[in-house]
């Protein structure tokens, strides 16, 4: 949060608290108020709590340093305390100050003991009631320290695991595709020593430090690059893409279609002519989502398969990370195709 925008929000904050106090302020001071009165105590609240508002970052400041959490819990609770002990007498002391140098100023006499003795029995008593009001600004600066923890645990958690999916996504494409290499070398070992220099070039790509989110464009460049390697271990393979313009760029997180198209290499059928297939289609709904739909031809009888599941369930766990629940992932089998739908976002 920019500087600018959390004074805004402390201001906004106090006001309200000002405009809340004005109606209970007035009625208690005045028996028969007119709009004038609650204009003067409104414009008294303001000045009161305004300096509240402006130690208020000060406050926040602290509870960060001073966390109530872990081992210091106390020891910072000792601390926000003593601070306390200092502030509120300081805060509230700022407005009967004032007061008292107009009234000097007004009046030209100076100031005698019993006024300073008055002036700092209203300062105490003050101070008593600004306790809870100092407890409140406390309560709120640890809670977004808290909140704040929170953000970075589960920012840290979903790095890691999405860490995690890339480690599993590799190996799972290695071994099969090493499988079909170690196949191929007692049968043709130049075209094996060129296969393994492809899937070098994959592997680089796939192993790349990248942002976690890439275009729609550049997910179909990685399934290409995925698909050539396929070429050459199973002959052809076609790769139909139905994708409008507008969607090119739009936003999928990053390698989520590779299981799905490993998936699809890996348990699915070719067509009567002995030819593979894989289709994606890119669509946006009225509603204004975007929808992917990735098919391929399935095997006459269906057979359980735990690598089929794992490739659909890691996509949904990427979808789940970046989109949360607004992003959908379902999956089914008919008329000799197996189809996954895929719901964005727009």
């Amino acid at each position: 949060m920019t500087t600018l925008r959390l004074w805004g929000w402390i201001a906004c904050g106090w006001l309200l608290v000002a405009l809340a106090w004005t109606p209970a302020s007035t009625l208690v001071n005045v028996s028969e108020p007119e709009a004038i009165d609650f204009l003067r105590v409104l414009a008294y609240n303001i000045l009161h709590f305004g300096t509240w508002a402006l130690v208020t970052p000060l406050l926040f400041r602290m509870c960060h340093l001073w966390p109530l959490h872990g081992h210091r819990a106390f020891g910072n609770a000792v601390l926000l305390l003593l601070a306390g002990l200092l502030i509120i007498p300081a805060v509230t002391a700022v407005l009967p100050i004032l007061q008292a140098a107009a009234n000097l100023i007004g009046s030209g006499s100076i100031v005698s003991a019993p006024d300073l003795a008055q002036l700092a029995q209203r300062v105490v008593i003050t101070s008593l009631f600004a306790v809870p009001t100092f407890i409140a600004v406390i309560a709120i600066g640890q809670t977004l320290v808290w909140s704040r923890r929170a953000e970075r645990h589960a920012q840290d958690a979903a790095g890691a695991e999405l860490r995690a999916l890339r480690a599993e996504l590799n190996p799972h494409f290695l071994f099969n595709t090493l499988g079909s290499i170690a196949q191929l070398a007692h049968q043709s070992p130049a075209k094996a020593e060129s296969v393994i220099a492809s899937l070098a070039d994959v592997l680089r790509t796939s192993l790349a430090e990248t942002d976690h989110i890439q275009t729609l464009a550049e997910a179909v460049g990685e399934i290409e690059e995925h698909l050539s390697l396929y070429r050459m271990l199973h002959g052809d393979i076609r790769f139909e893409r139905v994708i409008p313009d507008d969607l090119w760029r739009q936003a999928v997180p990053t390698r989520m279609l590779l299981p799905l198209v490993e998936n699809a290499m890996t348990h699915g059928a070719c067509n009567e002519d002995g030819v593979r297939w894989l289709r994606l289609e890119a669509a946006r709904t009225d509603a204004g989502k975007v929808t992917l739909e990735l098919s391929n031809p399935a095997p006459p009888v269906a057979e359980p398969s735990r690598g089929l599941g794992s490739g659909i369930e890691t996509a949904r766990r990427l979808l789940a990370i970046h989109c949360g629940k607004a992003a959908t992932l379902e999956h089914d089998r008919s008329g000799g195709v197996f189809r996954v739908s895929i719901g964005l976002p727009a």
